[in-house]
């Protein structure tokens, strides 16, 4: 019984620290390219915002690997709180998954129309921004909001 415990535990200190590193790589790789007012119509970082969005999927696999490891321990205590636990694992990477989404989209249309039409460029940039807006909320959302209430 507890050698099943001591390696549940020993799985989810594990992943909870890929959370960590993956989260706070995702965030190094992602906001400095990003937030460079002419990322989308001038020469963008596209690899390292993709390399960005990689580690924030290997985020969500992690999130969800912990809850799911943990929920049979913490049923015992409290079976409904178990779950709310699990609930907000998944919401908090379905709000990951929504930033990620955003991000890959900032990176088609800077490849797709950045080069291909000067005359785009103040479209493409208000496009942009509103999907880094988007992927700023998600995060805002996500880890910070229903983690914490999950």
């Amino acid at each position: 019984m507890w050698a099943w415990v001591r390696t549940t535990a020993s799985i989810v200190g594990w992943l909870f620290i890929v959370t960590y590193v993956t989260s706070i790589t995702a965030k190094i790789a992602f906001y400095p390219p990003l937030f460079e007012g002419d990322y989308v119509t001038g020469p963008g970082q596209d690899t390292r915002v993709l390399w960005g969005a990689v580690f924030e999927a290997a985020l969500i696999i992690a999130n969800i690997g912990s809850a799911t490891f943990l929920w049979p321990v913490l049923k015992r205590q409290h079976e409904a709180l178990a779950m709310s636990y699990v609930a907000s694992r998944i919401m908090e990477s379905v709000f990951i998954g929504v930033g990620i989404l955003s991000v890959l989209t900032v990176v088609t249309l800077r490849q797709t129309y950045a080069a291909a039409d000067a005359g785009a460029a103040a479209g493409l940039t208000v496009a942009g921004d509103a999907f880094v807006t988007l992927q700023e909320w998600t995060f805002g959302l996500g880890p910070h909001f229903v983690v914490g209430v999950g």
